[in-house]
């Protein structure tokens, strides 16, 4: 069982100051920032973060990556919806 958490069930959102868009949180990155401890404040500040490193991947998607923390993202109707997050 998952333990408590205050996301709800995906239709969380982010805004990023500096990329002028939305995130959304994807149910496979709720769940696996639950099981790593990676909070959301953890994932904004990743998101909004002047270190954070931005690289786009064959398959079309972005990993946002800084110090130790990395999400994957992809772009879909305007918004960017986090795949998952993870610690390197």
């Amino acid at each position: 069982m998952m333990p408590e958490s205050d996301f709800d069930s995906g239709n969380k959102r982010i805004y990023s100051d500096i990329l002028k868009v939305e995130f959304v949180y994807d149910i496979h990155a709720i769940q696996r920032s639950l099981e790593r401890d990676i909070t959301e404040e953890d994932m904004k500040n990743l998101i909004n973060g002047r270190d954070t490193v931005c690289e786009r991947q064959m398959n079309g998607r972005f990993r946002l990556s800084s110090g130790e923390l990395a999400m994957i993202v992809g772009y879909e109707n305007g918004l960017m919806r986090i795949i998952t997050v993870f610690t390197k």
